[in-house]
């Protein structure tokens, strides 16, 4: 299921691409490069400080920004360098006509497509409907996160060597270092800070499920960057084996939002000895199914998803 901020922010991205990319293929192939750079810049602006080469320099390769850009902008493939591509050109539409007119009432031209090119980058890592997406998801491209991880190493590695004043001291980045980067407990070691399992939606790998030891599950959709709780309203603690009516196995097939149990055990029942709690977990673990068993009452098994 896609999630209604990957619909929001493939709509704003189609629109925003299609904008440039009109643009550009009138430009280019209706109106001209030539005749666009010179009516529309080396005439226009030849009374201004600007010279005339950058003039005829930026009217020519302008259209092929747009076109290029706005293409990979629709398409969602290379989208941070489309959106400094078009942002660029909008920077310098908005200079152009303050530059002639300082009154210019740009908002008609240029305040849509930067709200919209704002939405794009906001909502970077919720797009699912992209080329970008599809390849992160198939592991052929960083995340942003992974992505700006990498360029904080490279860019502190060498001032870190200057301040130490042995240019032989400059740490290097290399394949052994990287390797030794594992996702790791940073929290308190307490009942609320321990994490008992991760799960990651195989369609969207934005989506995360996070349970805690205190029997409560946490949902992210952005890779970790907000969280939300989605099992609030069933206080109890204690796992699959802990007896009560509150406890148990539950089911959701909406995300989260709504939550139905499967399996309840009954406060008469004793606990589960430790032996079969840990054989319950690493059936659960192995085959697709929950398993638990109780002393002097025999082994049970849940099949099915």
């Amino acid at each position: 299921m896609i999630a209604p901020k990957s619909w929001a922010v493939f709509v704003a991205r189609v629109i925003l691409g299609l904008i440039f990319l009109m643009a550009g293929i009138w430009k280019v192939f209706t109106l001209g490069v030539v005749e666009h750079a010179r009516n529309l810049f080396a005439e226009a602006y030849a009374a201004t400080f600007l010279p005339a080469w950058s003039l005829w320099l930026t009217g020519v390769a302008v259209p092929f920004v747009e076109m290029a850009g706005g293409a990979m902008m629709v398409a969602g493939w290379k989208r941070l360098a489309a959106a400094v591509g078009l942002g660029a050109v909008l920077i310098l539409v908005t200079f152009g006509h303050l530059l002639a007119e300082p009154l210019y009432a740009f908002h008609t031209h240029v305040v849509p497509r930067a709200i919209l090119l704002v939405v794009v980058l906001a909502m970077f890592d919720d797009d699912a409907l992209s080329v970008d997406g599809w390849l992160s998801r198939r592991g052929g491209g960083l995340s942003t996160t992974s992505a700006l991880t990498l360029f904080v190493l490279a860019t502190t590695a060498t001032p870190l060597a200057a301040q130490s004043g042995d240019p032989a001291a400059a740490p290097t980045i290399d394949e052994r270092m990287l390797s030794a980067l594992r996702l790791r407990g940073i929290v308190p070691a307490l009942m609320s800070g321990r994490i008992a399992d991760i799960a990651v939606d195989p369609t969207n790998r934005s989506i995360w499920y996070v349970a805690t030891s205190s029997s409560n599950v946490w949902k992210t959709e952005n890779r970790g960057t907000t969280w939300t709780p989605i099992f609030d309203d069933y206080p109890a603690m204690g796992g699959l084996w802990a007896p009560g009516g509150d406890r148990g196995l539950f089911k959701t097939t909406d995300g989260g939002e709504n939550w139905t149990p499967v399996l309840e055990i009954p406060a008469s029942l004793s606990p589960v000895p430790r032996r079969g709690r840990r054989y319950a977990h690493d059936l659960q673990a192995r085959g697709g199914f929950a398993s638990y068993r109780y002393n002097r009452r025999g082994v049970g098994r849940a099949c099915g998803h």
